[in-house]
């Protein structure tokens, strides 16, 4: 895992400078009243390498309290106005962009637990460039804050960057 941890972590800090507006997805919630999503390379630029996962391979949540959090609201949350019809084409496409950025990215670290932790191989840079690349990257840019309700606690709330502009896999102009 260690061997792992240090190869994208040397990935990262050579292809995405900290705190991108673009990006490889690590933990998303779907809540009542916001999607939300945490990108590595904040969670790498802000805990360190060694602090973004447990031992166990999970990722730590204390660490994700810490890094910045972007998100889309839902239209449903208190003092949030329903969607409209016109909102719900990049409610839904969103959505979709941040899900299929995380499942890749999961993907991605799945293929190199089996080689480089289940079958023993390294992976060559090239390697790692090509699993770690935009395909499994989100791009977005940021327009503001949004309030979202606490994960654990349905009555605190906290502030997250609004996201528009999302695609995958991300592009000049995101």
């Amino acid at each position: 895992m260690h061997k792992l941890i240090a190869a994208m972590t040397a990935f990262s800090i050579s292809v995405t400078p900290a705190l991108a507006q673009s990006g490889h997805v690590i933990q998303v919630h779907h809540g009542a009243d916001c999607v939300e999503f945490a990108i590595w390379e904040d969670a790498i630029a802000t805990c360190g390498a060694s602090m973004v996962f447990l031992s166990s391979g999970t990722v730590n949540s204390a660490c994700m309290s810490l890094v910045p959090w972007y998100g889309i609201e839902t239209g449903q949350g208190t003092g949030q106005t329903p969607l409209t019809v016109a909102q719900l084409p990049f409610f839904i496409a969103g959505t979709s962009a941040i899900d299929t950025a995380f499942y890749e990215w999961q993907g991605v670290n799945g293929a190199l637990d089996v080689q480089v932790l289940g079958q023993g191989l390294a992976e060559t840079s090239n390697e790692t460039a090509l699993l770690l690349g935009p395909s499994s990257a989100l791009g977005f840019t940021g327009i503001g804050t949004l309030t979202c309700k606490d994960i654990n606690n349905a009555g605190a709330t906290h502030t997250v960057t609004s996201v528009a502009n999302l695609n995958t896999p991300p592009a000049p102009t995101n």
